[in-house]
């Protein structure tokens, strides 16, 4: 049995599945994880959860890696859960058994996407928007309405189209691929944050570039070839998935583990926090602005929820 239960959504082959796990056992040394990972397969969570739960009953404290795993976890054990990198949602939603750190606010960060990449490809005209369009997952549609009610107080001339996250992989590419066609030279592509997003990250990559689409994606994951070795996307501007991870552990994981507190009611004693726009990072591909003749620019302008502009000096990958 061990001390903490861990629910990924992502493979446990992902490289950045086992970039969190690092971080959580180098930052809490001495304890024993269990791990299970999801996948995207929503139908299989709480049968996983459930499994999670009987096989260390004795567990102080679970952790969540987004929505889907959080409530699945919730619907078996009221021991406390910590997540890290969920999309910031009404504070209604969260139970007193749950805190960590919230990923980002979407009127302050999603406005920014469509112009970031009007910014970097100005021909840009029509976008698409890749989203999960569960009803269940209101905070998902809030990321594309950010998104696009946004534009216009921006001056920016958008037409946007809404592809969903759920579809099947072979789907999702054929549905990337009759966009591009129909945009043609004003097309580009947004991909918000979010699990299925993640989970077929590489596949909307590869499709991504076969079209040669200008594309903005919600973190470096995307973006960053040391990250994702298989592929690489244009520009991301989101938080830090890893500092999302190491504060999760610093703020929550190790003073609740340390402090006498009952963790079915961790939320009064640990308020969840949010990340801010200090807290995003801006990352450009070279070699994928190249391949499209893009320029980049030496600096980019972004807004805050307070519509305040300020200049952000990318950071620029190979």
């Amino acid at each position: 049995m061990a001390d903490i239960g861990v629910f990924l959504n992502l493979p446990s082959t992902d490289a950045e599945a086992l970039r969190r796990k690092q971080i959580l056992e180098g930052g809490l040394p001495g304890l024993t994880f269990d791990y299970r990972h999801g996948g995207g397969d929503y139908s299989s969570y709480g049968s996983i959860a459930t499994d999670l739960v009987k096989s260390n009953p004795d567990a102080r404290v679970f952790v969540a890696s987004c929505w889907p795993t959080m409530q699945a976890l919730n619907n078996v054990t009221p021991t406390g859960i910590v997540y890290a990198g969920l999309t910031d949602s009404p504070d209604s939603w969260y139970s007193n058994n749950e805190t960590g750190i919230k990923s980002f606010d979407p009127p302050e960060l999603c406005p920014n996407w469509p112009y970031l990449l009007t910014q970097i490809a100005p021909n840009v005209k029509n976008v698409a928007v890749i989203y999960d369009q569960d009803p269940s997952h209101p905070c998902m549609r809030g990321q594309y309405d950010a998104i696009t009610t946004s534009s216009s107080s921006l001056g920016l001339p958008l037409v946007f189209t809404g592809i969903d996250a759920r579809l099947e992989v072979l789907q999702l590419e054929s549905a990337i691929d009759e966009f591009a066609k129909a945009a043609g030279a004003a097309a580009g592509l947004i991909v918000t944050s979010g699990t299925l997003t993640a989970g077929s990250r590489l596949n909307i990559i590869g499709s991504v570039a076969r079209n040669k689409l200008p594309a903005i994606y919600p973190n470096s994951l995307y973006t960053d070839s040391g990250k994702c070795p298989e592929a690489a996307g244009l520009i991301s501007y989101g938080p830090n998935l890893s500092d999302l991870y190491q504060r999760a552990v610093s703020q929550f994981l190790a003073p609740i583990l340390q402090a006498s507190v009952t963790t079915t009611n961790i939320r009064t004693e640990f308020q969840p926090v949010a990340s801010t726009g200090a807290d995003f990072n801006l990352v450009v591909s070279q070699s994928v602005a190249g391949a499209l003749s893009l320029t980049v620019p030496k600096s980019f302008t972004v807004i805050d929820a307070n519509g305040q502009r300020r200049q952000v000096i990318p950071t620029l990958v190979s």
